[in-house]
């Protein structure tokens, strides 16, 4: 009895330290236990429709089920979320529409960090929201991927990231315009890391960063996440 007792405790104490930081997590790869790159078959000529990768498809149908859910069911509290973390390949442009839809949802909740993977396939690749660039509570925004973009240039007056202390851009498609505008919006800036495909390079000039500690700038060749 004083053994359950304790473990009633504890599990009582784990669930007031998750309602006061919610933390999602959710991974393609680690929730079903498969790797998408070798399950959609990226390497291969044949393509990924549904038809002829089924087993691809199913787990991310069942993915894109599971954070509508958990969602869904975390709206209906008056709670901020501390932090989002997403990895997930994209099989068709038909899934890019939950995840504008689960950026405005983290967004509303005032997310703190927010951490994506996201590879797209298709030649139009995946446009990331603009509601990310107006998450004003963010701390920590981390986005890496493989056909990600922003297909019109973000204005400095979109932008609202004064609270930002870690920025990591990788392998995303962003206009030198842009990519300029987002890092003279993050003052408070303490960890800059920055990386260009082949072919996509820009120059960045960084000043007015007076709290920058970590500046990190890569060039690398298109390779294969998740």
């Amino acid at each position: 009895m004083r053994v359950a007792a304790q473990t009633r405790i504890l599990s009582s104490r784990w669930k007031h330290i998750w309602n006061s930081y919610p933390v999602f997590d959710f991974c393609q790869n680690s929730l079903f236990n498969v790797d998408s790159h070798r399950l959609a078959g990226w390497e291969l000529d044949d393509g990924i429709s549904k038809q002829v990768r089924p087993q691809y498809w199913e787990t991310l149908e069942k993915l894109t089920n599971i954070v509508d859910q958990k969602l869904e069911k975390f709206s209906e509290c008056k709670l901020g979320i501390q932090k989002f973390k997403l990895s997930i390949a994209l099989a068709d442009q038909e899934f890019h529409s939950f995840v504008d839809k689960w950026m405005e949802v983290v967004s509303e909740k005032h997310v703190k960090e927010l951490d994506l993977c996201i590879r797209a396939e298709g030649k139009f690749g995946y446009v990331l929201p603009q509601t990310i660039f107006a998450a004003k509570y963010l701390t920590v925004l981390k986005i890496r991927g493989y056909n990600l973009m922003l297909e019109d240039p973000v204005m400095k007056s979109a932008v609202d990231l004064h609270s930002l202390q870690i920025l990591s851009l990788e392998n995303v498609y962003i206009d030198e315009k842009t990519t300029q505008n987002l890092i003279s919006s993050c003052p408070f800036v303490e960890d800059l890391y920055r990386s260009f495909n082949e072919g996509n390079s820009q120059s960045l000039k960084v000043y007015g960063l007076v709290k920058l500690v970590n500046l990190t700038v890569n060039m690398r060749s298109d390779s294969h996440l998740m």
